[in-house]
C-alpha cells in the first residue's frame, strides 16, 4: 500500500486527478480531469475515466521526434523503434 507515485517530465494532469499507489505516470502523457490513475501509462498518450485508460495518442512519431529534439539531449530521446513498437501494440489512433 506504500509504494511510491512517480511523476516523470511532460505531463500534463488535469483537476481532481487521483494518482493512486504505484502509479507511474512516465514522459509525456496528458491526464484528463477526474480521472484515476492506477498503473503506468504509455509516453505521449491522452487517458482518461476512472479507472484511466488510454483514448489516444496526441502526436504522430514523427511529430514525438521534433518534439524531443527541442527538450532532450540525443541519448535521452525515444527511438523510433521504440515508439513503434509502443503504438503498434496499443491500436490507439494517432
Amino acid at each position: 500500500m506504500d509504494k511510491d507515485v512517480i511523476v516523470e517530465e511532460d505531463v500534463c494532469i488535469g483537476m481532481n486527478v487521483v494518482l493512486l499507489s504505484g502509479a507511474v505516470i512516465g514522459r509525456g502523457p496528458t491526464v484528463a480531469a477526474g480521472s484515476v490513475v492506477t498503473r503506468g501509462l504509455l509516453p505521449y498518450c491522452m487517458v482518461g475515466g476512472v479507472p484511466a485508460k488510454p483514448i489516444k495518442f496526441k502526436w504522430t512519431i514523427d511529430e514525438i521526434f521534433g518534439h524531443e529534439r527541442i527538450l532532450y539531449p540525443e541519448e535521452e530521446r525515444f527511438t523510433r523503434e521504440q515508439l513503434e513498437k509502443i503504438f503498434a501494440e496499443t491500436k490507439l489512433k494517432h
